[in-house]
């Protein structure tokens, strides 16, 4: 599930909401209404953190950064149709705090990024942001929104570095989901508490949790984390600098998952293609292996290409996210290459 989640980072994270969009005091709220987030109790709430993962151009070079994304499914319990603003608890006083986005998804969605942005206002004192959903939520209706910040959590002490982050549910959880993703070349990398897997994907050490049905309105949730890692070089700089890491090198502390048996299924028919392969080339037929052998080295460099030269989807996906960050590219056109994908 968290693989899904994460189609990342998930994704996911993305370009600073506040330079495209127009003036926040334009957002209108449906006057008399006010947002009573027990009566809005979550099916599903996804936290992803992700220190030093990725940050705009112009974050100061000399400090570390962190990016935390929330994905929320509501229901509306009020007993009526609701109109008004929606509010989401973001550590807005932190060092360096910014938002990135805002969005909502629409219910049949399958990843993170068919989201569209929606307006919002940063309410700094009350540690909220504020929006208003598209459309009314009808009365047991559900609706689902994604809001990504960026800011500096760290403690530093040499090599390491520290954090803490420390969230209060503002409603009762059914599924509560968490993943922690320390960067690329992290040394020791420690969380707290223990987690309920850890695997390694790309070079990065991935934590989880998982709570069902146990979180309830004004619960907080703390996690801390702690790696060694001299520089404050974010895991996609490292992929620009030194190309895409293996995506095969998955190591999980948990039982064999699905994950496992379709990489296991990859392998074997992998084996039974070179096996058909070498069987024809006893046959004789050189003249198609030939043939066979450019083909796929023309795909490969059409694919190199595509991929602006790295070695994975999802390391494409990064890289769409940090145009998206840069301001390279618009939200509109990062949800139709991440569709594409």
């Amino acid at each position: 599930m968290l693989k899904k989640q994460f189609s990342r980072f998930l994704v996911l994270c993305t370009v600073f909401a506040m330079s495209i969009l127009g003036p926040l005091s334009s957002i209108a709220f449906a006057e008399g209404e006010a947002f009573n987030a027990k009566k809005f109790p979550m099916s599903n709430f996804y936290l992803e953190i992700a220190p030093e993962y990725d940050q705009p151009a112009e974050w100061p070079k000399d400090e570390p950064s962190m990016i935390l994304f929330q994905k929320a499914t509501i229901t509306n319990m009020s007993g009526s149709n609701y109109a008004g603003p929606i509010e989401v608890p973001v550590p807005a006083k932190e060092k360096g705090f910014q938002v990135l986005s805002v969005g909502e998804f629409d219910p049949k969605a399958q990843n993170n990024a068919d989201s569209t942005p929606v307006e919002y206002k940063l309410d700094s004192e009350k540690g909220v942001i504020v929006f208003t959903p598209s459309k009314p939520i009808a009365d047991k209706g559900s609706y689902t929104y994604g809001v990504s910040v960026i800011y500096n959590p760290f403690k530093i002490d040499g090599a390491k570095k520290s954090l803490e982050v420390a969230y209060t549910s503002p409603a009762n959880v059914v599924e509560f989901d968490v993943a922690i993703y320390t960067p690329i070349n992290a040394k020791n990398p420690q969380v707290d508490p223990k987690p309920d897997k850890q695997e390694e994907k790309n070079k990065e050490q991935v934590f989880t949790y998982h709570f069902h049905d146990v979180v309830k309105a004004g619960d907080v949730k703390t996690f801390k984390v702690q790696y060694e890692k001299a520089d404050n070089k974010t895991s996609n700089q490292w992929i620009q600098e030194n190309g895409a890491p293996e995506s095969n090198t998955s190591t999980s502390k948990t039982p064999t998952s699905a994950l496992d048996t379709n990489v296991a299924l990859i392998i074997g028919g992998a084996i039974l293609i070179f096996g058909l392969i070498l069987f024809f080339a006893i046959k004789g037929k050189k003249g198609s292996q030939a043939t066979t052998r450019q083909q796929k080295r023309n795909e490969a460099r059409k694919n190199q290409t595509d991929n602006k030269s790295y070695q994975s989807a999802a390391v494409k996906k990064k890289v769409l996210r940090k145009l998206l960050i840069d301001g390279e590219i618009t939200e509109e056109e990062f949800a139709e290459e991440m569709k594409n994908l």
